[in-house]
């Protein structure tokens, strides 16, 4: 069986589901003949393979030389993946995550509309009819929680037996040989006898790292660290740290006496249909770590893997850091169970779940 990733998506780009595409290609291409299709590169796609870590080389394929500026830009990238789905072998599987492209090439490939599968990493962004004619059309349903494959049951008609649940991942290879807190502080420059709450992700709003700052001026003991910001500031008691490449997060995981995971309550992102990459690096990286109290956290995590905060208010943040760092024993009870937990959450693992489940439906 031949799988043939095909997404518009830019590269190189900051966001997480670029990461998502190229772990999942990387692991995809360890186990099956795969191929993978992308949008247009700024740069080149050895740079591109090379930024994101891939250790195994694959067959990637580029559709514009440049940002399609036609719209709408999913349309005019469909006419031309039709002439590229044509000449793949009969066998040839393809694999999306991108609704709108599947939607037009379901109308203008017949090749496609017979042989395709679906990743749906989030719902509300288009039409009732284009979701239903997508989900309806595939051979199966790629799900990145329990939570979207109820629904997608529900209101679209998806039997259950067609929807596989695949949460995002990790890279296992990252997480092996990782230091100990000291040496990892004494590499980046983090004195050895301070107490570090630490979070590292994206600041995008819906994260909800503004609640950090709040907490910062509750707790002047405690030193807070964000690591993924535009550039390196300091200021009383919080550091901001430009965005690391990938392979430099274990370490600085590794600095933290406890980790945060602030997701706002108001999201329905958040709340229903995300899966955290970040969260998994935590569990990998075992270190302790506070999280919001979300249904689509709960998916996967216990009062016995992490702090679970009820509210997302500073008061609940500080009071669930203050009784983490004075408790050292039960928080990395809390770590290591967690950490137990973590390798079936690798990009590998899930990518085997999907092609075991992908050879089912062929």
């Amino acid at each position: 069986m031949k799988l043939l990733y095909i997404t518009t998506l830019h590269y190189p780009s900051p966001y997480a589901n670029r990461v998502n595409v190229m772990k999942m290609s990387q692991s995809f291409a360890e186990l099956c003949d795969f191929g993978l299709l992308l949008g247009d590169v700024s740069t080149s796609v050895e740079d591109v393979l090379k930024e994101y870590g891939m250790e195994k080389k694959f067959p990637v394929s580029v559709l514009f030389k440049k940002p399609l500026v036609l719209k709408p830009r999913a349309f005019f990238a469909a006419l031309k993946i039709k002439k590229i789905i044509a000449s793949e072998p009969p066998e040839t599987i393809f694999y999306i995550r991108d609704f709108l492209l599947a939607y037009f090439l379901s109308w203008i490939s017949r090749r496609f509309r017979s042989r395709y599968f679906i990743e749906c990493q989030s719902l509300g962004k288009f039409s009732h009819f284009l979701y239903r004619r997508v989900f309806q059309g595939a051979r199966g349903v790629i799900s990145s929680n329990h939570a979207k494959k109820e629904e997608i049951h529900e209101r679209y008609g998806v039997s259950l037996e067609n929807i596989v649940v695949g949460p995002n991942g990790f890279d296992e290879e990252l997480f092996k040989n990782l230091p100990t807190q000291a040496d990892a502080r004494k590499k980046l420059g983090f004195l050895p006898d301070i107490k570090i709450v630490m979070y590292v992700g994206s600041m995008l709003p819906w994260k909800g790292t503004d609640v950090i700052y709040e907490v910062a001026c509750l707790l002047p003991q405690y030193t807070f660290v964000l690591v993924g910001a535009d550039r390196d500031e300091e200021k009383n008691n919080i550091r901001i740290i430009a965005k690391k490449d990938n392979r430099e997060i274990p370490a600085y995981l590794r600095v933290a006496d406890l980790l945060l995971a602030p997701y706002r309550t108001d999201s329905v992102r958040a709340q229903k249909y995300f899966s955290p990459i970040k969260v998994f690096e935590y569990m990998a990286a075992q270190v302790p770590f506070a999280i919001t109290d979300l249904p689509a956290v709960r998916e996967f995590l216990s009062d016995e893997e992490t702090y679970f905060v009820k509210e997302y208010s500073k008061e609940a943040f500080r009071d669930a850091i203050v009784s983490a760092i004075k408790n050292p024993d039960e928080r990395m009870r809390r770590a290591e169970n967690a950490h137990r937990k973590s390798p079936e959450f690798s990009w590998q693992a899930r990518a085997g779940r999907i092609l075991d489940f992908i050879e089912g439906y062929t």
